[in-house]
């Protein structure tokens, strides 16, 4: 179903003035009128440059948000950029395509793109969601208290997303009642870890018991998978890091047979280690991003039924840097 960016953009309005005053806020954005107020009742049309300005003023987690994407906003500006930097992560789509999804000129997005003008915030919207989910966790961050909630949850308890997505396997689902023994023995950690994982799970309005099964509670993701990504470098995100560099390193402290040729052995490991300028650090990390959107897309289009959880874990640092 195709969502309704109007009403998304006034669901987002209302939560972030809550009960502020909208004629002294257009004053201070600059307005000698309640311009804000405009934008509430739809009388004015909702540009992005004015939806950054009026977040940096009401303090809302805007940078948060946009990290989410990749984009490491450090200043206003940075924010203003969001055409040029969603153009640059879709590179392998021309700007024809992209505005006849986005229903506009090619030369009106290409406009758009450069900074000459901004778009309405719909349009950000609709370009957000030209991939799956990637609109829904924007506007998650502006969901405030729960949305960070939940990120502490996953910060003190990382394994959380493996044993959500390990209960999602169709062997597990055939068992004849819910095991934490099983799932610990699935990734190797503690079944009193999986007992944690699945209270807090409760505690967080995601799943409910009914039955002999765990289910997806009405207000839990619509999709029967919890897919757990990140590039920024929040608590959340260091500690699943933490976590999955742990087991990887476990892959190898058992001693890996080496005569298992590459070809046959499910599990890949990637490297290389190289010298290179400022600039190709962050062409490179736009590939990094782009692959892990390719991926996403790929499993969020999937309907299969689920026999592997697995991991992938991208670590690109500098080598000098004395962590």
């Amino acid at each position: 179903m195709k969502k309704n960016y109007s009403e998304l953009k006034n669901d987002l309005l209302v939560h972030l003035l809550k009960t502020k005053n909208t004629s002294l806020l257009s004053k201070r954005m600059g307005y000698n009128y309640d311009q804000v107020g405009r934008f509430v009742n739809g009388s004015k049309k909702f540009k992005w440059n004015e939806f950054v300005d009026l977040c940096f003023l009401v303090k809302a987690p805007l940078k948060l948000a946009l990290s989410y994407l990749g984009l490491q906003a450090r200043s206003k500006e940075d924010c203003y950029s969001i055409i040029a930097f969603l153009k640059k992560i879709n590179s392998d789509k021309t700007s024809k395509f992209i505005a006849k999804k986005l229903s506009l000129s090619e030369p009106t997005f290409v406009r758009y793109a450069n900074g000459k003008i901004f778009p309405e915030i719909e349009i950000v919207f609709a370009f957000l969601d030209l991939v799956p989910d990637r609109l829904d966790w924007f506007l998650a961050v502006f969901q405030g208290a729960k949305s960070e909630e939940e990120h502490l949850h996953f910060a003190k308890f990382p394994w959380m997303p493996a044993v959500a997505n390990v209960a999602n396997l169709s062997e597990f689902k055939k068992l004849p009642e819910h095991s934490n023994q099983w799932i610990a023995d699935y990734l190797g950690i503690k079944e009193r870890e999986v007992e944690i994982a699945f209270n807090e799970f409760v505690k967080m309005g995601l799943i409910e018991k009914t039955g002999p099964h765990y289910k997806l509670t009405g207000s839990a993701p619509k999709k029967q998978t919890i897919t757990i990504n990140g590039i920024q470098n929040e608590l959340y995100n260091r500690e699943m890091v933490k976590f999955l560099t742990k087991k990887s390193l476990q892959r190898y402290s058992g001693g890996i047979p080496l005569d298992i040729p590459i070809n046959q052995d499910e599990d890949k490991c990637v490297y290389r280690v190289f010298s290179c300028s400022e600039k190709n650090i962050s062409k490179i990390n736009e590939i990094l991003f782009r692959a892990e959107e390719e991926i996403h897309l790929l499993l969020s289009q999937a309907s299969e039924e689920k026999d592997n959880v697995r991991a992938i874990l991208f670590h690109h640092f500098d080598l000098k840097k004395k962590y």
